[in-house]
């Protein structure tokens, strides 16, 4: 029977099916089957009779036939009902999987598409999946725009290599590969850093590798950062002179520089490990090391204290403390750094010893300025004294009784004048003649009066070098300077047998192998001394003047004799300060010799303690240009007959000197005025031969009108004379082209001799075209 499932279809088929079927029954009850069928077909000849009857039987049969066909459909109606259960939750089951699978992968979708590290999928080398992380660090517009793409190109050549042969491994070992570092190329060019990890998957069912990588340039950069700046600080560590140490709470020291090495003299592999007391000298400590309820470091603490060298000697150090603590701020030992102060303590001594010899020199310099001033009148006095002195004794006869009084006059006299002479000497108001001077010569003439000078007991010894340059120097007063050194050496030795050795050598400085001249070679006050004590006070060392790199010629003077304490040292070179008995010096003979060489620009180291004797040094430079001087040659060869203009703003002076150069023959112009010179110049330059000119002149100096003059006639010889001849002057003059210099005062002998000089070397005509 075939299922039908909508109700009134049913209905009507039951209801057909049951007349049907009834009255065929009925029918074939009666033998009237062939009758049923001719009333089926044409029910106008039934009989009426029959039909109750049949009617009857027909609804006994349908009774019967619908209660059994009633029953078959019910069972067939309650397997459809519980198969369409079955069904219906076999769909509900599927549902509810295909719904939690829908929410499963959007949560996940969600995941990959939020996830800040990048996740791609590539197979066979090319990308098949990109989340937005990737395609953001990669710089593309869209993923469509990395999608189909090759991986190789995004890697970067010098991984590329590496990544391949972990892509390889991840795929033939089925197996993850972790935290691999590679640098990726975004499709603008940038590089960046990633952290990578490799994954095996399928992918449309193929093997595909799932990339998750995460960008740590900042992570690099940071790291990078903090390791420049790691090597940063032990750069500083290393390069910080002062001893640097690191100690933990133990006490016990866990990092050391060199500065520890070059002041305590331990290497790294000595005082690693080792206490800080190691160092330390008495019951102090240095950086973690405590006492058990002491409080741990919690500021940076300065302190001084005394600390120990690993040969035993002992110093003075200053020390800063500051603590180490971790993250939490727990402590975790000290970081201390120790400066040796030991020069630092012996320059405030010696600031102390300074100042006080700077008072003093203060007091000094004014005693020389007042003994400076009364000098120069005393001079006057002197000379007008030994004038009339000479020409009362020129007037005498030989014979007369009063010429032996008036030559004792001289004599007097002449004493008097070595005494000012060493005043000014002092005083550095003294005039003096600068000549080139060989000192070989000079301590050669000076041996031959120290022998018949000094006593018979001092054996005087030699050692004079004769490779020593020429200096500029006023050789009077050099050999002032070598008898009183001489003659102190031998009031030193007094009566008793002993030794004077003079030495003269040719000295280089500079290079820094000077080390005992470096008082000489700083930048120190030239005013001032440097005293060191040595010998516990029995002896020291002092430096007198400053010197630079060059050639010096070096006096020495040694004796063995008594020698100075500290003390006396102090106050060997002040003026009328003498260790002699009185009346058997002045105290002005050390005070002359330091005057005398500070005014050579030259420097005195003296050595000396009790009982060792006395040792001078005197430095004496040999680089200065050497102008060229009048010499002691044969006044008449000083004759000639050139035209001279002499400018000089002292009318006395022109017109002595107009006389003087007048008596060689010469054709002398004289004026007084340097501007008015130069405009007569400048309408007649080929009037004059040669130009003699002051230097400090009103308006126009010498070396200005010098300047001026060589402007015009290049050719024009100009010597200038000048009361003072510094380096200053010298070197604009000879900048300028001035060919020789005097110092005043000048003779008219002098300058003829170098106006003779200088057309004698030209060897050309020496008059110019009026």
């Amino acid at each position: 029977m075939p299922q039908v499932r909508n109700s009134r279809a049913r209905i009507d088929f039951i209801v057909a099916a049951v007349v049907t079927v009834v009255l065929y029954v009925v029918a074939a009850a009666f033998d009237m089957t062939e009758r049923f069928l001719v009333w089926a077909l044409n029910y106008e000849q039934f009989e009426l009779d029959e039909v109750p009857f049949a009617f009857g039987l027909g609804a006994l049969a349908f009774g019967w036939y619908s209660f059994r066909r009633w029953r078959e459909y019910t069972e067939a109606e309650r397997r459809t009902v519980e198969t369409r259960h079955k069904l219906t939750r076999e769909i509900d089951g599927r549902t509810a999987a295909e719904t939690a699978l829908t929410e499963s992968e959007e949560r996940y979708r969600r995941l990959v598409e939020l996830s800040p590290e990048g996740i791609m999928v590539h197979v066979d080398g090319r990308i098949a999946f990109v989340n937005p992380a990737a395609n953001r660090m990669l710089g593309a517009a869209t993923p469509e725009a990395l999608i189909g793409r090759e991986i190789a190109p995004l890697v970067h050549p010098d991984d590329r290599a590496a990544a391949r042969a972990q892509v390889r491994r991840v795929l033939n070992e089925g197996r993850a590969d972790l935290r691999a570092e590679q640098v990726l190329i975004a499709l603008d060019g940038r590089e960046f850093t990633v952290e990578t990890s490799w994954t095996p998957i399928l992918h449309a069912g193929r093997p595909a590798v799932l990339k998750v990588f995460r960008d740590i340039s900042a992570r690099k950069q940071a790291e990078a950062a903090l390791m420049q700046q790691k090597s940063l600080l032990e750069s500083i560590i290393r390069s910080v002179p002062d001893a640097v140490l690191v100690a933990g709470m133990d006490g016990r020291i866990t990092l050391s520089n060199g500065g520890v090495t070059a002041i305590f003299g331990y290497r790294p592999d000595e005082i690693i490990g080792q206490p800080t007391g190691l160092l330390t000298v008495g019951p102090g400590r240095i950086n973690g090391n405590r006492k058990d309820g002491e409080p741990a470091l919690a500021e940076p603490l300065s302190a001084e204290g005394a600390y120990r060298r690993k040969n035993g000697d002992v110093f003075p150090a200053e020390t800063v403390r500051s603590p180490i603590r971790d993250a939490k701020g727990r402590p975790l030992g000290a970081i201390t750094v120790i400066r040796d102060i030991s020069e630092r303590k012996r320059a405030d001594q010696e600031k102390a010893s300074l100042q006080e010899q700077m008072h003093q020199s203060q007091k000094l310099e004014s005693l020389g300025t007042l003994a400076g001033g009364i000098a120069h009148d005393f001079n006057n006095l002197l000379a007008i004294i030994n004038g009339y002195g000479e020409l009362v004794i020129n007037d005498l006869e030989a014979q007369h009784p009063v010429r032996k009084n008036v030559a004792e006059i001289l004599a007097a006299g002449r004493r008097a004048e070595e005494l000012v002479a060493q005043i000014l000497a002092y005083s550095r108001n003294d005039r003096r003649e600068l000549k080139p001077l060989q000192l070989d010569a000079l301590l050669t003439e000076d041996l031959g009066m120290l022998r018949a000078t000094l006593p018979a007991t001092l054996e005087v010894k030699s050692d004079i070098a004769k490779n020593v340059p020429p200096v500029m120097a006023d050789a009077t007063q050099m050999h002032q300077v070598i008898m009183n050194l001489c003659v102190n050496a031998g009031h030193a030795t007094g009566k008793s047998p002993g030794h004077l050795n003079l030495r003269l050598r040719a000295r280089t400085l500079g290079g820094g192998r000077d080390k005992q001249l470096r008082p000489l070679l700083a930048e120190w006050p030239a005013s001032l001394r440097r005293i060191d004590s040595i010998a516990n006070g029995r002896g020291g060392r002092m430096w007198i003047g400053r010197l630079h790199a060059g050639r010096y010629g070096v006096i020495t003077v040694q004796d063995t004799g008594s020698g100075m304490d500290f003390s006396t040292l102090q106050r060997v070179f002040d003026p009328f300060f003498t260790t002699k008995v009185v009346g058997d010096g002045t105290g002005l003979g050390l005070a002359s010799v330091e005057g005398i060489v500070r005014g050579h620009d030259g420097a005195i180291v003296v050595e000396t303690e009790l009982g060792q004797g006395t040792r001078f040094d005197v430095f004496l430079p040999t680089e200065a240009p050497a102008p060229t001087l009048a010499t002691t040659e044969d006044e008449q060869s000083y004759q000639g007959d050139e035209r001279i203009l002499l400018v000089d703003d002292d009318e006395s002076l022109v017109q002595a000197i107009s006389l003087g150069l007048g008596k060689f023959g010469y054709d002398v112009t004289a004026m007084t005025d340097g501007t008015e010179a130069m405009e007569a110049f400048r309408d007649t330059p080929n009037r004059w031969d040669l130009v003699v000119a002051d230097h400090m002149m009103p308006g126009l100096t010498g070396v200005e009108l010098a300047e001026q003059a060589l402007g015009i006639r290049p050719d024009l010889p100009i010597i200038l004379c000048t009361g003072l001849m510094d380096s200053a002057t010298r070197d604009s003059a000879l900048t300028v082209g001035v060919r020789e210099f005097h110092l005043k005062p000048v003779l008219a002998s002098d300058l003829a001799a170098s106006v003779r000089r200088i057309f004698n070397a030209e060897s050309v005509p020496a008059k110019g075209v009026a």
